[in-house]
């Protein structure tokens, strides 16, 4: 019985170990999502605040898409192109996370950091 008791031991301090190591990583990767950007292609195109909410059209290109910025969330309201896909995949709120419409060419990306428009 003292086997496995020491066997219960190792595994939690192992366990433990593994934790803590994520969490130093999530802390250290992780910044406070501030901003909405929207991109065609690589051109940076619009920023908006993610505290601000709002409705926002985008067109480009005669290409139709509305974003809805609610609550700290940003999400494909509406979107012209045949699939639909970017409307589909809901909300977003975090740092580095993006919806993404193919056909049109459109990133809505969330960001820490504010940057200057590249046109």
């Amino acid at each position: 019985m003292k086997k496995y008791k020491k066997d219960i031991v190792i595994i939690a301090i192992l366990l433990l170990a593994v934790l803590g190591t994520y969490f130093v990583f999530f802390l250290m990767s992780y910044k406070e999502a501030r901003y909405v950007q929207i991109y065609k292609g690589d051109t940076l195109i619009e920023t908006y605040s993610l505290n601000k909410n709002g409705a926002y059209d985008i067109k480009i290109d005669n290409n139709f898409n509305r974003i809805i910025i609610k609550k700290g969330t940003v999400y494909m309201d509406k979107a012209d192109c045949p699939d639909k896909l970017c409307v589909k995949q809901g909300k977003i709120s975090k740092s580095g996370e993006s919806i993404i419409c193919l056909p049109h060419k459109v990133v809505v990306k969330i960001s820490a950091e504010e940057r200057e428009n590249d046109e």
